[in-house]
């Protein structure tokens, strides 16, 4: 996957600009095989970023019917390519994709800084109420 992120028809405009007309085949459903095979990368894409996300949404954001995103989806899901599940009722997709580990590293940093900030400012109300009720009346 090229950097976890969703492909441009720009950027894959000008890929598929040096493509030989033999690596330009078409797939039975009309589509090139470079444009399946972007549909698929951005669909993994979208799953690192969402939890969900409704059929017509994902749709605009491929390019696609819904019907063609729900149809690509639920194939790519029992290919075990994608890992989700689907509420047809809904129209919705889930995403159960493990996120990336920079993102869990950064939550956990952020939440530990949040405590550390809390844990002293209950000392310091503790050992010097006089000065946190000072400071606090200044802020208000």
């Amino acid at each position: 996957m090229f950097m976890d992120r969703v492909l441009r028809k720009e950027e894959v405009g000008s890929f598929e600009g040096v493509l030989k007309p033999h690596q330009q085949a078409k797939l039975p459903d009309g589509a090139t095989v470079l444009q399946r095979a972007v549909i698929e990368h951005n669909l993994l894409a979208a799953s690192k970023v969402y939890n969900n996300i409704l059929f017509d949404e994902l749709g605009a954001l491929l390019d696609i019917s819904a019907d063609k995103a729900e149809g690509i989806a639920s194939r790519m899901i029992s290919e075990n390519r994608l890992e989700g599940s689907i509420d047809q009722s809904q129209r919705l997709i889930f995403f159960n994709s493990k996120k990336s580990n920079s993102l869990v590293l950064w939550d956990k940093h952020i939440t530990e800084a949040c405590t550390t900030v809390n844990n002293i400012l209950e000392i310091l109300e503790h050992r010097h109420p006089a000065f946190v009720k000072e400071v606090s009346d200044k802020i208000k």
